[in-house]
């Protein structure tokens, strides 16, 4: 739907869903999410990010936390957003 989302957050995003707090349940989906993600949203929990420094890790969340709220935004007016097709998508990868 973002454009930038997927510029700036190229490995994508993981969602998981619910389990207990510092269980060893999330543990293994955050660890398996990250293999192949740079951002994890916890599903009731929050968001997590890694990248080669804290900096990158937190321009992770902030791409991933603008495009949530411009989807909601759209909720909000009543639409589900349609996204960008997979040409659309294919279209971006020059600046991956």
């Amino acid at each position: 739907m973002l454009p930038e989302t997927r510029v700036f957050i190229p490995r994508g995003i993981c969602i998981t869903p619910y389990e207990l707090p510092g269980s060893e349940a999330l543990a293994n989906l955050t660890i398996n999410g990250l293999k192949y993600r740079d951002v994890i949203l916890w599903g009731k929990h929050g968001a997590l990010a890694t990248g080669v420094d804290a900096h990158e890790a937190f321009d992770y969340l902030d791409v991933a936390n603008k495009g949530v709220l411009i989807y909601m935004k759209c909720l909000q007016a009543g639409f589900i957003p349609e996204g960008l097709t997979e040409e659309e998508m294919k279209g971006l990868e020059i600046f991956i």
